[in-house]
């Protein structure tokens, strides 16, 4: 078992311990800015003055004392020294800045050595990797060896120089070089000095440089332009533009040859271009640089925004100005002018970075601007912003603070350990505010007196436990930046007091609603724990300037008040000498009964009309914000004319169905109440009564009595002996109809006796029978349409119904056949215009019915009835119906049946039998007599 072993450190060690720590911290200290010193002192040196410092892009570059074998690593604006070797790694880029303008600018993996001659010129060796020596600007030329080969350029002038181990390439950019021999190449001219010395031309690019860096102002694409010398347009040239050194990711290839420039479009970005001659890549036919292309957009105007305004009294306003960069600008030049043209400056400065201060400007409108400062390719100042303008105005005194809290009288419990809280509403110039408390309303003789730079400050618990119960004031001030202090705000009371304090209105709540009838009887209720005498305070403002009703209350509730309809509000005041509290008003209102209820049906000019076992409707017009309605029914002449026969109590909706069939017919009142419920925010509310008399009048319909409804009749039975219809009424009708319907196996309709049809139509029916005609087999409904001399609709209830079944049909006639045989052509049209249809009888059978068919065709091309028991034949010499027989086959079908007198239904139907013919002929008229056939 482990063994708990506490260590405790002694008393008297402590301060040892303490000091011992505290001087190995000072001593890592001093040792790591001595070790800083000394790692930044091996990057110069002490004998020696530089002749140039460098800067470098991305990666860091190297640089080698001529006299040392260790390579430093340099940070920005390092020294060069006389002798100096700098080398630039991968994608990493460095610039040399001589004292008398000359630039050189380093290509990534370039080893480079720089020498400042004794009588002061410059010179480089270039290793390897490639480099652009600038002294355009430069006082003493510079002379640029590489390869055992040198070449001196003249001040003014440019060059490019490239070293690929077995070649040097050079091409002279602006101004124009000397070679060891004397010779002069000029602007544009390339050349190539191989292993041997000797010197060969080459392509040369004019524009861009071989290693350049672009800028351009605008959101699109920069057309680049790409110029070289001049080769014969027996030169096959192409060039190719792409984003890495591999030309992968190439960007832009085209031939151009017989032409000596080409406009490329290319966004920002690093881009690698050649161009070869004839697809050789060799040394001497191809030339190749590296481009940067800076989007360099010009800065907007950030702050102070567009026409703002800044105020002051007596001291000037600190103006910030804040612009966006742009990129590679290394400064810029902020410029601000009374005058929109920017003319007679007043403030002129330049700035490293993007914002600036300015405090000596006065009241008055200004205009500003700022230029950025480009050290590429020498640009200098270009691509000015837009010119902003701001205003500042010398402002007046400043206003009083508003108070929040506390209210007005309110309690402050001055043994709260929280302290007390005073607040105001934040002022926008106030640097500081000024709070005062006293015991006078003056504020003479401050008892508390702070200053903070909140809205608010809280008093602790040991400030407010000093003042005595009694009532206090308080008043801030705010203070601007400039020491300026404002009038001083309202003078508010509080009371300060022993213990929470608690005052407090319950009921009723604000906005609450209350039914006039009901005011008498509501109790307003409070809370408090204040032992003062209290007064309930009812006013027509919320300010209480117009106070309709008060009275002193002892206990915390108070009733018995009578007030007309309006609103009101209402509050709890507590007063004792100088000691005097009000609770916050709370709003409410005292309504009116609702309107009464619009009554629609039955009113004093309808009568209520009762269908047997049909609910009455009663209805009404809804009333606004009614909840529910009540309905009663009285008797006026009864044994109790106020006892309700029908009362219905919480209706929603503006209708109600009752079954009156148990009242006689009679005048009866009806009176209709909408009702609201009590709610939180509101009590209940009646409405007035809407009430008015009616006549009640119970229908007797007429009833159906025979045939039975839903009998079956037999169909033979009904043929002999067709139904006889039967109905009955109590009422004394001044108007009868009957309607008698067939209804077929599909559903449809079809009217077979309406005797309603035409003028005075229900005049029609004497009496309350009706004998039927002989009726075919099928389902059959039927119903009479009444009316009493008082206009009522006393028709049946519901209609009747009946089936008369099928009677089986007659057998088919024996023998049918043609006149003639079955063949009917020209000649025989010629002799007989006609052809005749025959069979033999049938017993029983009143008529015959006969169908003739085309080919196999299911409808018939003609229908023929042939009327009469006796009839076995039938002549079809009508020119008319001939002419539908046109050439073809036949097939004709005959059967015994029985029609209607009208000859339009069928009351018993009959086998067929069949029978054919052929019609061999065109029928056509002869001329000027339509009754003769000609056989064609």
């Amino acid at each position: 078992m482990k063994k708990k072993i506490k260590f405790k450190l002694r008393n008297d060690l402590i301060v040892p311990f303490a000091v011992a720590v505290a001087i190995c911290l000072i001593g890592a200290a001093v040792n790591s800015i001595l070790f800083q010193q000394s790692f930044f002192r091996a990057l110069s040196k002490l004998d020696e003055d530089p002749i140039a410092t460098i800067t470098f892009k991305k990666k860091t570059a190297q640089r080698k004392f001529m006299d040392r074998v260790v390579w430093d690593m340099l940070r920005q604006n390092s020294p060069i020294y006389n002798g100096d070797t700098i080398h630039t790694s991968e994608q990493s880029e460095a610039t040399v800045w001589f004292p008398d303008g000359t630039i050189i600018e380093l290509a990534d993996n370039t080893m480079a050595q720089v020498f400042l001659h004794d009588d002061g010129s410059l010179a480089a060796d270039l290793e390897s990797g490639a480099f652009t020596v600038d002294a355009s600007e430069g006082s003493s030329g510079f002379v640029v060896s590489s390869g055992g080969t040198q070449v001196n350029i003249a001040s003014g002038s440019s060059l490019y120089a490239q070293n690929e181990g077995d070649a040097v390439n050079v091409n002279v950019i602006s101004g124009n070089a000397t070679m060891e021999d004397g010779s002069v190449v000029q602007r544009g001219a390339a050349f190539i000095i191989d292993p041997q010395g000797r010197v060969l031309p080459a392509l040369a690019m004019q524009e861009p440089a071989p290693l350049s860096r672009i800028l351009y102002h605008t959101e699109e694409a920069y057309p680049l332009r790409f110029v070289w010398n001049d080769v014969g347009t027996a030169e096959s040239l192409v060039l190719t533009v792409s984003t890495d050194k591999e030309y992968k990711n190439t960007v832009f290839q085209q031939e151009v040859t017989g032409i000596t420039s080409q406009i490329v479009r290319l966004n920002k970005g690093t881009y690698y271009w050649n161009l070869t001659r004839g697809g050789d890549v060799s040394v001497q036919n191809r030339c190749e640089g590296k481009l940067q292309l800076v989007q360099a957009l010009k800065p907007e105007l950030v702050a102070p925004a567009n026409d703002y305004q800044y105020s002051y009294r007596s001291k000037n306003p600190a103006v910030r100005f804040i612009w966006t960069e742009s990129d590679t600008a290394t400064a810029y030049h902020l410029i601000i002018s009374r005058n929109s043209n920017l003319s007679n400056p007043i403030v002129e400065q330049r700035s490293s970075s993007v914002s600036a201060i300015i405090s000596t400007l006065q009241e008055g409108t200004y205009y500003w601007q700022v230029t950025p400062y480009y050290t590429t390719n020498r640009i200098g100042l270009t691509n000015p912003s837009e010119v902003g303008s701001f205003r500042i105005v010398k402002s007046g005194a400043l206003s009083a603070p508003v108070l929040t809290v506390p209210s007005v009288g309110a309690f402050v419990d001055k043994s709260s350990a929280r302290g007390a809280t005073f607040s105001w509403r934040a002022e926008p110039e106030a640097s500081r505010y000024k709070l005062t408390i006293s015991s006078r309303e003056n504020l003479s003789s401050p008892i508390v007196q702070r200053e903070t730079s909140e809205n608010y400050i809280t008093l602790p618990a040991a400030a407010t436990s000093s003042f005595s119960d009694g009532q206090y004031f308080w008043a801030v001030t705010q203070i601007d930046a400039e020491g300026n202090e404002s009038p001083r705000s309202s003078v508010r009371s509080f009371y300060a007091l022993e213990g929470k304090v608690e005052q407090r209105t319950i009921f009723p709540p604000e906005g609450y609603q209350v039914w006039s009838p009901l005011l008498t009887d509501m109790r307003f209720t409070w809370k408090t724990n204040v032992q003062l005498t209290h007064k309930i305070q009812i006013a027509r403002d919320n300010q209480f300037t117009n106070i309709v009703y008060e009275a002193n209350e002892s206990n915390t509730s108070h009733s018995g008040i009578a007030l007309s309809p309006g609103t009101y509000w209402w509050r709890i005041t507590a007063n004792e000498e100088n000691f005097t509290s009000a609770t916050q008003g709370k709003q409410f209102v005292v309504v009116s009964e609702l309107p009464a209820p619009v009554i629609v049906d039955p009113d004093a000019t309808h009568r209520a009309v009762v269908r047997p076992q049909t609910p009455y409707v009663f209805r009404w017009n809804e009333v606004e914000g009614a909840d529910y309605y009540r309905v009663r029914v009285y008797d006026p002449t009864g044994e109790d004319p106020e006892a309700p026969l029908i009362d219905e109590n919480f209706i929603s909706g503006n209708e109600l169905s009752v079954n009156l069939n148990s009242l006689r017919e009679k005048t009866y009142r009806w009176e209709i109440q909408a009702f609201v419920y009590e709610t939180s925010t509101a009590s209940r509310r009646n409405s007035l009564r809407g009430e008015t008399t009616f006549d009640l009048r119970k229908l007797r319909p007429v009833t159906l009595t025979a045939p039975k409804n839903g009998i079956t009749i037999e169909g033979d039975i009904a043929l002999e002996e067709p139904p006889l219809l039967q109905w009955s009424s109590v009422e004394t009708l001044a108007k009868s109809s009957l309607q008698l319907v067939k209804i077929d196996s599909d559903g449809e309709r079809i009217t077979r006796i309406d005797t309603a049809e035409g003028e005075n139509a229900l005049e029609r029916i004497d009496g309350y029978s009706w004998q039927l005609e002989a009726l075919s087999s099928g389902l059959y409904e039927w119903t009479i349409l009444a009316e009493t001399y008082d206009g009522l609709d006393v028709s049946a209830t519901e209609p009747f119904n009946f089936t008369i079944t099928p009677i089986p049909p007659f057998t088919a006639p024996g023998n049918p056949r043609t006149d003639g045989g079955t063949n009917f052509n020209a000649d025989y049209f010629r002799k007989t215009p006609y052809i005749v249809f025959r069979w033999a009888s049938v017993r029983k059978a009143q008529d015959y019915v006969i169908d003739i068919y085309k080919g196999k065709a299911r409808k018939p091309v003609l229908t023929l009835y042939a009327r009469g028991n006796a009839t076995t034949s039938y002549k079809l010499d009508d020119y008319a119906l001939l002419k539908k027989l046109t050439k073809g086959n036949y097939e004709w079908t005959v059967r015994a049946v029985n029609l209607n007198e009208a000859g339009d239904d069928i009351l018993r139907d009959g086998e067929p039998a069949r029978a054919s013919f052929t019609i061999d002929y065109v029928v056509s008229a002869g001329s000027g007599n339509t009754r003769s056939l000609y056989g064609q």
